[in-house]
């Protein structure tokens, strides 16, 4: 069996769904599994798994891979998030990471999606992974399939990303620590922090910003769309206009297809705008940013950047009466690189190759919350699993993990006809199901 980390649903259940799609055409049986609930399904039965094929490799989650790993697990990284960063070189972070640096060899594939980002971040170190191999964006496989649950049309989409000040899963505290312990040497607390409350002035600016775009264009629709990983509460109180619908359901690409053009400040959003030829325009007069030089540059290169209410609202006019074109940059194809073949499909080929590495880790152990939360969901049941849960996290961020989770009807919209969705729990016998079954934890 091969299991697939999905780390948000709304963001990367498409893609990852029509990767099933392509591994069970080839007689194998899939697993879709919940990033948080990974260690509970390698601590429950780990000898079912053939290859797992994880959301990203971090400090977060490394021991995780090291201990699937350990089981003789074949394990990929298909990194559904690291791929932008301020100059599109995100995922250089991990090749960088003095401790995450020790153990890339031990991975079996390491999939990017260009080129130009495999070279970047290979020559930090001597060993690398086994098998490094350029797949293009993988999430543009839900265009290349005509996928879409969009029924709308002709409007308007706000994209944001204040995940670090208006954070669904955790606590602003929790992600400066949590940054500061990932990024190491290569950014200090103090900047940090300072960066945090800039974007912060950002947040409330874009806000009223918004609100103010909303309000003077009441004949046009819009989709305002948070970050996966922002609280949407604090977004859903501009819906007391009727022009106005917050939803971070379905996935970007989906939405951004069928849009007249995407409003944002230093959003990864407006790359794939461009990759789906259309407009984006950025309220760059909002972005307080600019002194420490954090803006995402690749979103500013194919992006209208308007310095004044003035400028946008001239830009955004022309958007609404489709004359206003996308910016198209030559950096964004090098970066976010899409062949002519699903990208799914070079991931499934590249891993039936059977070719990886047999190194010996030797015994690794979870953490220990991590058995106890097992052992409590084992032999107490889920109910008393998840208050020790909201007890030990607290109960904002245990309700909105549960937004993690993912369901059947989900799931229909993008998996290939024929294939039977089966909910399963952690200690189901998975090898009763047989290859045609697209099994869900």
């Amino acid at each position: 069996m091969i299991g697939i980390v999905v780390d948000h649903p709304s963001r990367d259940l498409p893609s990852l769904c029509i990767l099933a799609s392509e591994f069970i055409k080839k007689n194998k049986k899939i697993a879709l599994i919940p990033s948080y609930k990974i260690e509970h399904a390698l601590l429950a039965n780990p000898n079912i798994f053939e290859v797992i094929i994880f959301n990203f490799y971090r400090l977060e989650n490394y021991k995780t891979i090291l201990y699937a790993k350990s089981k003789n697990i074949k394990v990929a990284i298909l990194d559904q998030e690291s791929v932008a960063g301020i100059d599109g070189l995100g995922m250089t972070n991990v090749f960088k990471n003095k401790i995450l640096k020790k153990y890339l060899s031990y991975i079996d594939y390491y999939f990017f999606p260009s080129k130009l980002i495999m070279k970047e971040c290979l020559k930090y170190n001597k060993k690398n992974p086994s098998n490094c191999i350029v797949t293009g964006y993988q999430r543009l496989d839900i265009v290349k399939k005509k996928i879409t649950s969009v029924k709308k049309k002709n409007f308007i989409i706000i994209c944001t990303n204040f995940p670090a000040v208006n954070p669904a899963f955790s606590t602003k505290k929790d992600i400066i620590s949590s940054e500061i312990k990932y990024r190491g040497d290569y950014l200090v607390a103090s900047k940090l922090k300072k960066n945090i409350s800039e974007i912060d002035i950002t947040f409330k600016n874009f806000t009223n910003e918004i609100s103010k775009i909303i309000s003077n264009f009441r004949k046009i629709n819009f989709i305002i769309r948070p970050h996966p990983f922002e609280n949407t509460a604090h977004w859903k109180i501009l819906e007391k206009y009727k022009n106005c619908k917050v939803t971070n359901e379905l996935n970007s690409l989906e939405w951004i297809t069928k849009c007249l053009a995407l409003i944002h400040v230093d959003c990864s959003t407006s790359v794939e705008a461009s990759l789906l030829n259309k407009p984006s325009i950025s309220l760059l007069y909002e972005n307080k940013k600019n002194k420490n030089n954090a803006v995402f540059k690749l979103a500013n290169e194919c992006s209208y950047l308007c310095r004044s209410f003035g400028i946008f609202k001239k830009n955004l006019k022309l958007a609404i009466k489709k004359r206003l074109k996308a910016k198209i940059s030559i950096n964004v194809k090098k970066f976010f690189y899409s062949p002519e073949k699903l990208s799914s499909t070079i991931i499934v080929e590249n891993i039936l190759l059977e070719t990886y590495n047999k190194k010996n880790l030797g015994i690794i152990k979870l953490s220990l919350i991590s058995y106890i939360k097992f052992f409590l969901e084992k032999f107490l049941g889920e109910k008393i699993h998840d208050l020790f849960l909201a007890a030990y996290r607290g109960v904002f961020v245990y309700m909105q993990r549960k937004k993690k989770n993912f369901s059947s009807l989900q799931i229909s919209t993008y998996v290939s006809p024929g294939i039977k969705l089966k909910k399963i729990n952690f200690f189901t016998h998975c090898r009763k199901f047989n290859f045609k079954n697209l099994l869900i934890y």
